[in-house]
């Protein structure tokens, strides 16, 4: 749905997006750095995880999401990848939470 190669003060809000292949939100940093990512008040489901967050060996960045509601049907269910973020990724998340309830947390690679 979202594929985003650089760029700064990047805001993803209130937004439904579903059915991808790969994944919702997709970060690479391929282009060049990306700062200051906000990804709010949507609505994601589908992909391998849902939201898949590289720096690509380019340099940490810094993502929050907050108030975001994930399905559970990502292809990667248990445990259930609603984000997946490199460790030098620096992830806030608040008021997320899967359609289950639970929690949503950083799956690290």
């Amino acid at each position: 749905n979202v594929q985003i190669l650089g760029g700064s003060n990047i805001r993803i809000t209130n937004n439904v997006m579903s059915n991808s292949h790969n994944a919702a939100v997709q970060v690479t940093q391929a282009r060049a750095l990306v700062t200051g990512l906000v990804i709010s008040g949507n609505r994601i489901d589908h992909g391998g995880c849902s939201m898949n967050i590289s720096a690509s060996g380019k340099g940490a960045m810094s993502v929050t999401a907050t108030n975001n509601t994930v399905g559970i049907t990502m292809k990667f269910k248990v445990p259930p990848c609603a984000l997946i973020a490199d460790k030098s990724v620096n992830v806030s998340i608040t008021g997320s939470k899967l359609t289950d309830g639970r929690a949503i947390w950083v799956t690290r690679r």
